[in-house]
């Protein structure tokens, strides 16, 4: 591990334990988020390239308009990370218009930013916390926290696996539900080290898991007995199982996350628009409005449900400036996790 990576997560875990920075920080947003939407308010409509639901995306829009009702939001669903980047490119390269915004990925991210599509901004102005922005062209919005599920109805609490590594033991076998692409496995390396992930990781593959292609299959297929444990995103766990699905959670230590970070296109005709989208999800209000619609909070923001959630763990992730060593693991375990079969 490096020593920014050491420092900059040093500096996000001490921002879910001290409540000031939080007040300070939120006090400070809502001054230069007003000066922002006078600004913006001339601009015409800003444009925001996302992966959720057009749905999430109308209670998003709404939210951020009771805000500022005189400036104009358009959420755009584009599906996939690698939708957005290559929407973003290409129409950048044709001299079309694109987004103001976007929130992905962080390697999609990095990838924008290594092509100078990215601006790179002093955030602080705006009253964004500093834990917030590692690197001035992204801010982290949510993420995507990797957990162990399982289904009620087949598994007692008490023999429910409670760590990564209780997914090896043999009484698994044939009943476990894994996303065909690494990125639980990569985060996890953050902490544990790429020998001791990829160790895991050949363990779990001898275990004859079931691969996925999204998950949310896994958790229907664990709600309908097909599958008895799974890891998934608590988000999508989450949503199964106010649906009334027989899915109990659990989440061990470390706790890895799959950051989605935002960014302001280069360029953006909407300068001011686009920084107060940013800053705005940043801020108590916008992040709080961001984890009501979508189920995701941030978690270096001590007042969302999901900082409260993981309070006290220990978390796993790479810094931006580590998305290089991030990419190839999720590439290497993708392909470990190859050796489980053809994805569902």
């Amino acid at each position: 591990m490096t020593r920014s990576m050491t420092n900059w997560r040093a500096k996000a875990l001490a921002s879910m334990t001290v409540a000031a920075v939080a007040a300070a920080s939120a006090t400070a947003a809502a001054e230069s988020l007003d000066e922002l939407a006078a600004k913006a308010a001339g601009e015409g409509e800003i444009v925001w390239y996302e992966a959720n639901s057009p749905e999430m995306g109308d209670k998003l829009v709404a939210a951020f308009n009771e805000q500022f009702p005189d400036v104009k939001l358009r959420f755009q669903r584009v599906p996939g990370a690698q939708g957005i980047t290559t929407k973003i490119v290409q129409e950048s390269e044709a001299g079309a218009a694109t987004a103001d915004v976007t929130t992905t990925g962080i390697d999609q991210v990095y990838g924008l930013y290594e092509r100078g599509l990215i601006e790179s901004i002093d955030w602080s102005q705006y009253g964004v916390p500093a834990v917030l922005t590692p690197e001035p062209y992204a801010v982290a919005t949510t993420a995507a926290i990797w957990v162990i599920v399982y289904n009620t109805n087949d598994v007692s609490e008490q023999d429910a696996p409670r760590s990564w590594d209780d997914l090896a033991d043999d009484k698994w076998r044939g009943k476990l539900g894994i996303w065909a692409i690494g990125h639980s496995q990569a985060n996890l390396a953050a902490e544990w080290g790429e020998e001791k992930v990829t160790a895991l990781t050949e363990k779990l593959v001898a275990q004859e898991p079931l691969l996925f292609k999204s998950n949310f299959t896994i958790a229907q297929n664990l709600a309908s007995g097909e599958i008895s444990v799974g890891i998934t995103p608590l988000h999508v766990a989450l949503a199964t199982q106010a649906k009334g699905a027989p899915i109990g959670i659990v989440a061990p230590e470390p706790a890895p996350m799959s950051m989605i970070y935002s960014g302001v296109i280069k360029g953006t005709p909407r300068p001011n628009g686009a920084r107060l989208l940013v800053a705005w999800l940043s801020s108590e209000s916008g992040a709080l409005a961001y984890e009501a619609a979508t189920g995701r909070g941030n978690p270096y923001l001590e007042f969302t449900e999901t900082a409260r959630y993981l309070s006290g763990r220990q978390l796993s992730t790479f810094a931006p400036q580590e998305t290089g060593t991030l990419q190839a693991l999720v590439a290497k375990y993708t392909e470990v996790l190859r050796g489980a079969g053809t994805a569902q």
